[in-house]
């Protein structure tokens, strides 16, 4: 029997240690992505410099400022167009998205700043012929020779007017910078829509915004209808609506209104004086003690007057007819009238009377009918006391009338004595 060769020189131990050391004599690969990148947090995508487009010279330095400035204006554009996308699809998008995103970011970051240097060129152009109209340069001399020979004699003879000439050059070409600056950026975002729409790679989303606006409509047509019917509709469907609802805070709608009710259990409520009312203006009108309250006998208040005073005034007017004045003679009409006191007591006699008939067939309301005999008993001591009150400022104003009368008397006797004595 052969015996295998297992030692270090054998084929095939030399070829596997080759392959070692081969393996680990070849360097690793470069990280994918510089951790120090602005771009490393969209990983695994990645923002190839080499679809990124640089401008020109005058570009870079007239209309960027220098490098600096034109790297952070790109790397800020092209952000803005990847989270866009995230928002708007819903998701990261693709490595051909970013690609497409980055050169429509770059070209549209040149083509914006493109109008800064052609306005300065314009406006060097603008001043260079105000300047020899102005300053009335010769044409015989180069510019730049006869502008530095007019300072020079300006400069002492007119400085007001070299300062003035210099500060119109700069405001004129500020102005024609800053209107290039507005074309250019306007054309830079019209062509960066129109390669939106053109370009292949953005499918997706050129869908998606479509279907976002067809949401949008779909969703706002209805609120629309919505506004349009609530604005045209007449003012009668709002009471007609109103009416049709359930009036959920009534009692009787429950029950089907208060005059079935009535029906079926019978109605324990009194009759209502319709005198309660104006008993209660009358006193809400006679408690003030204004000085221009109207105390004639012709006011309502004094219009009805007790049995007492009527026949007091009766009495005095037959023992004293020659006296009587127009007050007393309106008090004696008013005495014959019907006073309220008698009807009130007749009324409060019948609702007396059919609260002790309808008490005696519903015994379960006796308690509630006990409340309002208390509250009718109540009702009756405040009327007569408000019918005292009224005598005793009937009795007061016939006190004053007498007074009055009596003053009247003297006065008359005073003045015929007066004339008496100037005959002598």
């Amino acid at each position: 029997m052969v015996l295998d060769d297992a030692s270090p020189q054998a084929s095939g131990f030399e070829d596997g240690s080759s392959a070692a050391d081969s393996y680990m004599s070849t360097p690793l690969p470069p990280p994918p992505v510089d951790p120090g990148s602005p771009f490393a947090k969209y990983y695994p995508l990645v923002v190839k410099p080499e679809l990124i487009k640089r401008p020109g010279i005058f570009t870079m330095y007239l209309g960027f400022g220098g490098p600096w400035f034109w790297e952070k204006s790109v790397t800020r554009t092209i952000q803005k167009r990847i989270d866009n996308s995230k928002a708007l699809l819903q998701r990261s998008p693709t490595q051909n998205e970013v690609d497409a995103f980055v050169e429509n970011a770059s070209r549209r970051v040149i083509q914006a700043r493109m109008g800064v240097p052609l306005g300065l060129l314009v406006g060097c152009v603008h001043s260079y012929s105000r300047i020899r109209t102005e300053a009335d340069l010769p044409r015989d001399k180069p510019f730049a020779r006869a502008l530095w020979d007019y300072v020079r004699v300006a400069r002492h003879a007119d400085p007001f007017g070299l300062r003035s000439m210099f500060g119109w050059t700069l405001f004129r070409v500020s102005t024609w910078m800053f209107l290039g600056s507005l074309v250019s950026s306007s054309i830079a975002t019209m062509n960066e829509m129109a390669n939106t729409v053109k370009d292949p790679r953005l499918r997706q989303l050129r869908e998606r915004v479509e279907e976002l606006a067809r949401r949008k409509v779909i969703t706002r047509q209805p609120q629309q209808q919505q506004t349009q019917t609530t604005a045209e509709r007449p003012a009668g469907s709002e009471s007609q609506t109103s009416a049709s609802e359930p009036a959920y805070g009534r009692p009787d709608a429950y029950y089907g209104g208060s005059e079935g009710k009535e029906q079926q259990f019978g109605s324990w409520r009194l009759p209502v004086p319709e005198q309660r009312e104006p008993a209660r203006q009358q006193t809400e009108y006679s408690s003030g003690s204004d000085f221009f309250d109207d105390a004639s006998p012709v006011a309502p208040e004094y219009q009805t007057v007790s049995s007492t005073s009527s026949s007091s005034s009766s009495s005095s007017s037959s023992t004293s007819p020659s006296s009587q004045n127009a007050w007393e003679r309106i008090r004696q009409q008013n005495a014959g009238l019907s006073s309220p006191s008698s009807n009130q007591s007749n009324v409060w006699a019948t609702i007396s009377q059919n609260a002790s008939s309808s008490s005696q067939p519903q015994q379960p309301q006796q308690p509630q009918q006990q409340t309002q005999d208390r509250s009718n008993e109540s009702y009756e001591t405040e009327v007569q006391a408000r019918q005292r009150e009224r005598e005793q400022a009937q009795r007061e104003f016939d006190r004053m009338l007498e007074e009055e009368r009596r003053m009247s008397q003297e006065n008359s006797n005073t003045e015929q004595n007066g004339r008496g004595w100037r005959r002598w």
